[in-house]
């Protein structure tokens, strides 16, 4: 889908696809951001929990949660996961992190930016994360503009 605001001003998509970039660069707080997403996990009280983690990079955050969710019982009939990455950026680790995090739950890569997750998610979700946004949709999405979009769009999902 389009973005509502105008085209990004110059985010670096060929730079962030270079391969290996994410698998490797991106991925130093991986377990910071994974922790935080858990904690967040366990006060939810959803039979079938909604997280969306926003700008996956190299997966190492969907990595930690997996093995987390692996190493107890976590109580949940199913855990579905949806990340939220900008269109042409991959990542060979965030795909061994999507089949780890798929033997505990379902995960899915959604194409879209940031802004527009309003129309990119098929469900509420009970947890968000989005360790980096704020800097990614200033930086490239709008200025004050995107990051007020955003801003206004997140309790609606939530």
């Amino acid at each position: 889908m389009a973005s509502t605001l105008a085209p990004l001003s110059g985010f670096a998509k060929e730079h962030k696809s270079v391969r290996g970039y994410l698998d490797t660069a991106a991925n130093s707080h991986g377990a910071e951001k994974g922790l935080l997403t858990h904690r967040a996990l366990q006060r939810i009280t959803s039979a079938r929990p909604h997280l969306v983690e926003i700008g996956p990079d190299g997966g190492a955050a969907v990595s930690f949660l997996s093995s987390r969710l692996q190493q107890g019982q976590h109580g949940f009939a199913e855990i579905d996961l949806t990340l939220i990455e900008v269109p042409d950026v991959a990542s060979g680790a965030l795909t061994q992190a999507i089949q780890e995090f798929n033997r505990v739950g379902t995960c899915e890569v959604v194409r879209g930016f940031a802004q527009d997750i309003g129309t990119l998610l098929e469900r509420q979700a009970d947890v968000i994360s989005a360790s980096a946004l704020l800097h990614e949709v200033y930086s490239y999405g709008g200025g004050y503009g995107g990051l007020h979009s955003l801003m206004r769009t997140l309790p609606t999902v939530l």
